[in-house]
C-alpha cells in the first residue's frame, strides 16, 4: 500500500504543477462561440476515433497477451521474470510518448502549409532519432543482460536472454509509432487499426507456439516479430503518401552506422557483464555499451550535416538564454511557433 500511496501522490503533484501551467495556455471558461464552434467539429472527432480506436483496444490486448499466454504454460516463477523484462521494456517506450506530442502537430502543420520535403524530412528524422535512441538501450541492457536480471535478485536470470530479444523491440515500437502518427496525419487512422489487429493475431498465435517450443523467449520473439510485421503493414500503406524512397533522409551508411554500433555495445557490455561479478560491475557494463555504442555510431558516419546543424543552434540557443539575451533573429517572439501566439496572428488550428 505503500507504493500505491506513493504513486498516487507522485501523479497529484505532477498534476498541479501542470495545471499551474495551464494557465498560461488555456482559459478556464470557454466563450459560447467556442463551444458551438467545437460541437460542430465534434461529429468529425468521432468518426476519426471510431475509425482509430479499434487499432487502440488491440495494441492493448497485443501489451497485455504475453502475461496471459504464460500464466497457463509456465511456472510462476517464468512469469514473474517476464514482469521484471516487461517493467523495463515498458520504460523504455514510455518516452515515445512525449516523440509523439512534439511530433503529430508538427506533421499536421507542414502537411496544411503544403511543405512535402518538411514533412518528409521531419518525418524520417524522427524515425532516425528514436531508433538510433533505442538501439542504444537495448545494446548495453541486452549485452548485461545477467546483470541487469540479477538485480531483481537470485532467479530472475532465467529471462536473461528474454531481456536481450525483447529489447529489439523497443526499436520496432518506435518505429510503429511514428508511421501511425504518420497514417493519423493524413486521415488513415483505419490502417493502423488494421496494422494493430494483424500484430495482436500474431502475439497470440505465435506466442503460444513459441511458449511450448523455447520457452519464456519465445514470447519474447513473438512480440518481436509480432511488431516487425505491423510495421511492414504500415509502412507499406505509408509508401503511398511519400513522395520518393526515405533513402533521402536516411542514407545507407548512417543506417548501418546504428547497425554496427548496436552490436559492438552489445559485444562490449557482454564482455564486462561476463567477466565481472556484482552490481557495480553491471553497472560498469552499461556505461561501457553505452559509451561504445556513441563512439561508432559517430564514428561510422551515423550523424549526418543537418544533425550537427540542430546541435549547434541547440547549444547557440541555451548561450543566449543564459547570458540573458534576445531570442535568435533579435525579434521578441521571433521564435514563437506559427499557431500558438504567433507573430503573424494566425489562430491554432486543430486537425480535422
Amino acid at each position: 500500500w505503500g507504493l500505491v500511496v506513493a504513486t498516487i501522490a507522485a501523479w497529484s503533484a505532477a498534476l498541479v504543477v501542470r495545471l499551474v501551467y495551464l494557465r498560461r495556455f488555456a482559459r478556464l471558461r470557454v466563450p459560447r462561440a467556442d463551444l458551438r464552434e467545437g460541437a460542430g467539429a465534434l461529429p468529425g472527432y468521432l468518426r476519426f476515433g471510431l475509425r482509430a480506436g479499434g487499432g487502440s483496444f488491440a495494441n492493448t490486448l497485443s501489451d497485455t497477451a504475453p502475461v496471459w499466454i504464460l500464466a497457463p504454460l509456465a511456472p510462476v516463477a517464468v512469469v514473474g521474470a517476464w514482469s521484471r523484462v516487461e517493467l523495463l521494456t515498458a520504460r523504455l517506450t514510455e518516452g515515445l510518448v512525449r516523440v509523439a506530442e512534439m511530433l503529430f502537430p508538427t506533421l499536421v502543420e507542414r502537411r496544411e502549409d503544403g511543405d512535402t520535403e518538411g514533412y518528409e524530412r521531419v518525418l524520417i528524422d524522427t524515425v532516425r532519432y528514436v531508433v538510433g535512441g533505442t538501439l542504444l538501450v537495448a545494446a548495453s541492457l541486452g549485452g548485461a543482460r545477467f546483470g541487469v536480471m540479477d538485480v531483481f535478485g537470485p532467479g530472475f536470470d532465467v529471462a536473461a536472454g528474454t531481456l536481450a530479444v525483447i529489447m529489439l523491440a523497443g526499436p520496432l515500437h518506435a518505429i510503429s509509432i511514428v508511421q501511425q502518427l504518420t497514417l493519423y496525419s493524413v486521415d488513415r487512422p483505419l490502417a493502423t487499426t488494421v496494422a494493430a489487429v494483424v500484430r495482436m493475431i500474431l502475439v497470440v498465435v505465435l506466442g503460444i507456439a513459441l511458449v511450448l517450443m523455447l520457452g519464456v523467449v519465445g514470447i519474447a520473439l513473438a512480440v518481436v516479430i509480432a511488431l516487425a510485421i505491423s510495421a511492414i503493414v504500415q509502412g507499406h500503406e505509408l509508401r503511398r503518401e511519400l513522395s520518393g524512397s526515405f533513402m533521402r533522409f536516411w542514407p545507407a551508411r548512417a543506417l548501418a552506422a546504428a547497425v554496427l554500433a548496436y552490436g559492438g555495445g552489445f559485444a562490449v557490455a557482454w564482455f564486462v557483464d561476463h567477466n565481472a561479478d556484482g552490481h557495480l560491475a553491471t553497472l560498469l557494463a552499461l556505461v561501457a555499451g553505452s559509451f561504445t555504442y556513441l563512439a561508432l555510431y559517430l564514428v561510422a558516419g551515423g550523424t549526418l550535416p543537418r544533425d550537427r546543424e540542430r546541435v549547434g543552434k541547440g547549444l547557440e540557443r541555451l548561450r543566449r538564454m543564459r547570458s540573458g539575451g534576445p531570442p535568435e533573429n533579435g525579434a521578441p517572439g521571433a521564435n514563437t511557433p506559427r499557431g500558438v501566439g504567433a507573430a503573424d496572428g494566425r489562430r491554432a488550428r486543430l486537425p480535422t
